[in-house]
């Protein structure tokens, strides 16, 4: 009963964050009567035998998540003073841990995290992190980002990073009391009620992984660079094995993910040289977001299917499509370079030779 999210996977968390996260998940499935736990595949000897052999902890650990588990359990408000030695030392790992157990929970339908007895311990455990934001305040910064990846908007990934620093010690509260969070909190109310309808499990998946990495992004660059790594990797298996990656929002959501997180990288983590993206397929607008996140700023573009009258404006660049691009996917220029981009409405024939000429030469 130990598996670890895919989010906190990626960011390879030390022994000391695996113990505490397992050990507030104890705290929140602990409310949950026999009949709720026999429906997570769960009962009490089971979660006792599992912490009995928990292989990611010492044995002093080990008493101590068993003692967690009785006395919350039973009630016995102990557990709090028996977590508290079990917290991260560093402000944005408590920060992690707090922002998944509010938002993912391996064990049970998610609607148990921020109501009852269950969201009374889940907040509970927020205010011993220091977390200044409740279970719910935390449901509306990830509800904004999943609901935006679901639609397909790169911009999710810019909202998606401000949420993430946000959520290091305590910063949530200034965003809501000042007012900034009314416009989330009135259409986001958790994942219980719909607000999340649109979206899927991947979805969800990547919001997580995101949020979560842009919350460490400030404070250890290598595993984020690590977490981006990873999911240009999965983009990468995609455009292998998909007949038509650049039609699939999964390319599309992991490549930008990808750019947003190399954006502004730290001197000591970033090459010289960046690899351009492949933005061929996307629409005009968000090809030259997702270029420019990469650091590449040198972007020139022509009309690849242009009529009898002369080539047309991609003033409306939602409207274009990226159909060729210089110089190809994948090569490592110096963010100086220049990057030629060949754009036609979706449905448009092209002519292929004469396109490429112009890209390699730039007329």
């Amino acid at each position: 009963m130990w598996e670890l999210s895919r989010a906190m996977k990626d960011l390879r968390p030390p022994q000391d964050v695996v113990t505490c996260l397992h050990a507030g998940d104890l705290v929140i499935i602990s409310a949950l009567n026999d009949e709720e736990l026999g429906d997570a595949g769960l009962s009490a000897e089971i979660v006792r035998s599992a912490i009995n052999g928990a292989p990611f902890c010492r044995p002093r650990s080990r008493a101590a998540l068993a003692e967690i588990w009785t006395t919350s359990r039973s009630g016995d408000t102990a557990w709090i003073s028996l977590m508290q030695p079990l917290l991260p030392h560093d402000p944005y790992w408590r920060s992690i841990v707090g922002a998944h157990w509010a938002l993912y929970n391996a064990y049970f339908n998610e609607q148990y995290l921020d109501t009852g007895k269950v969201g009374t311990r889940a907040n509970t455990l927020l205010e011993i992190t220091d977390a200044g934001a409740t279970v719910s305040d935390h449901q509306v910064l990830f509800t904004e980002l999943a609901e935006s990846i679901a639609a397909g908007k790169l911009s999710a990934f810019q909202h998606g990073a401000i949420f993430g620093s946000m959520l290091v010690a305590g910063g949530v509260v200034g965003f809501f009391t000042a007012g900034a969070g009314a416009s989330l909190v009135g259409r986001a109310g958790g994942w219980v009620e719909g607000s999340l309808e649109n979206v899927d499990d991947w979805v969800s998946e990547l919001a997580l992984r995101y949020l979560l990495a842009s919350i460490i992004e400030e404070h250890d660059r290598k595993r984020h660079l690590g977490v981006a790594k990873t999911i240009h990797e999965e983009a990468q298996a995609i455009g292998r094995s998909d007949p038509n990656p650049r039609g699939s929002k999964q390319f599309r959501m992991l490549m930008g993910a990808y750019a947003k997180m190399l954006e502004g990288m730290a001197p000591d983590t970033a090459d010289t040289t960046q690899t351009i993206p492949d933005v061929v397929g996307l629409r005009l607008g968000d090809a030259k977001a997702m270029l420019r996140t990469a650091g590449f700023v040198t972007i020139v573009q022509f009309d690849a299917a242009p009529p009898a009258e002369g080539p047309r404006s991609a003033w409306s660049e939602s409207r274009w499509n990226v159909r060729g691009q210089w110089p190809s996917p994948g090569v490592a220029c110096d963010p100086s370079s220049t990057i030629r981009l060949a754009y036609s409405r979706p449905e448009e024939r092209v002519r292929q030779q004469d396109m490429d000429r112009r890209l390699r030469e730039g007329n």
